[in-house]
């Protein structure tokens, strides 16, 4: 089940498989560019101001998140075919998976971070990250093939939101439980 690198058709399969990933990246850069200023005016005072906001806005990335997630993963096969001609159907299963890296886009902890003007945590974790998926991906390519690289890039986002959660409830004196309005994402 190796990849052969020098197949140009293995990587085509694998770019399919991250195509969604920039729909959030979009929603969630919008959506933080116009409440950030708001959460640092907000947390001069008192930081938990400001997270408020952010929680708040958490829900209506998930309100965008959780559709998109369902109907792209229901929707994959056709949508690869029709974007993608039939060639590349074999991408289909791995689009899936990554459709959890929409999931976990909803919860974007170096916002709040920003707003406190604590970097370090979020710059540290991603390289971290980096150091993690690269290492998992080559140690996974040779025994799941392209499903390594798709392993490792969600557990790095797992282990990267758990990090930073941690952060983010030690910075504002919080606990996981107060960290999100998790009563409304579930709803």
């Amino acid at each position: 089940p190796g990849i052969d690198t020098h197949d140009g058709y293995t990587f085509a399969i694998f770019a399919i498989a991250t195509y969604q990933a920039p729909f959030m990246f979009v929603i969630k850069s919008a959506l933080s560019e116009v409440i950030f200023p708001d959460m640092v005016q907000r947390g001069k005072d008192d930081p938990r101001q400001g997270l408020r906001l952010w929680k708040r806005t958490n829900v209506i990335y998930f309100l965008f998140a959780g559709p998109m997630f369902v109907l792209l993963t229901f929707f994959a096969d056709p949508l690869v075919r029709l974007m993608f001609t039939d060639r590349y159907a074999a991408a289909v299963p791995y689009f899936q998976v990554m459709g959890l890296f929409l999931l976990r886009q909803c919860f974007d902890f170096s916002t709040p971070l920003r707003s406190v003007g604590s970097t370090r945590p979020f710059v540290t974790g991603n390289l971290i990250g980096l150091v993690v998926n690269v290492g998992l991906s080559f140690a996974l390519i040779p025994y799941v093939g392209l499903w390594g690289p798709i392993i490792a890039v969600l557990l790095t986002q797992i282990w990267l939101s758990a990090y930073l959660a941690r952060v983010v409830t030690k910075v504002f004196g919080v606990t996981a439980g107060d960290l999100m309005e998790w009563g409304k994402l579930l709803r």
